[in-house]
């Protein structure tokens, strides 16, 4: 039996590893030229980066053609490590879903575990908002772990943590 892959599994892939780079092309083309040259690039890709913020806005078709070159160029560099650093891909999804998930288990702590838990908490964030963080607490389980405090917790949480 033929272990190489047929074309067709050849050309899905080809296609998936294009979507991964435009996106990683588009994220990287958001942020500032000072930011976008400060990440870990390849010397091709920052210097087709750096042509593009040199491009006048009104040059569309100038920045089309290198948008493609930059995509090209990007598919052969390490495409995972820019996709973490900018926040893409599976790597970081599943980075931001652990810590989500962390967050979670930190607000049904703080709901289940008292006054205790929120020491704890603020042991570790000095500069949280203790009344706050007992009123939306309180109002959390009052309210059965649903509604407007239950979210307003998790956000809070979110914001010490810096997510």
């Amino acid at each position: 039996m033929d272990e190489r892959p047929d074309r067709q599994e050849r050309r899905t892939e080809e296609r998936q590893l294009v979507k991964r780079a435009r996106e990683v092309v588009v994220a990287l083309l958001k942020l500032t030229e000072a930011e976008a040259l400060a990440l870990p690039l390849d010397d091709a890709v920052a210097r087709s980066v750096g042509e593009y913020y040199r491009i006048p806005s009104r040059g569309d078709r100038a920045r089309s053609r290198l948008k493609d070159r930059l995509v090209r160029e990007v598919r052969l560099t390490n495409l995972d490590e820019l996709e973490l650093v900018l926040g893409l891909g599976e790597a970081a999804r599943t980075a931001k879903d652990d810590a989500m998930i962390a967050l979670e288990q930190q607000r049904n702590d703080l709901l289940d575990g008292g006054d205790e838990a929120l020491d704890a908490l603020l042991e570790q964030y000095p500069d949280a908002n203790r009344q706050q963080l007992r009123a939306l607490i309180r109002q959390a389980r009052k309210d059965g772990g649903r509604g407007k405090a239950f979210k307003r917790l998790f956000a809070e949480l979110r914001t010490l943590n810096g997510l």
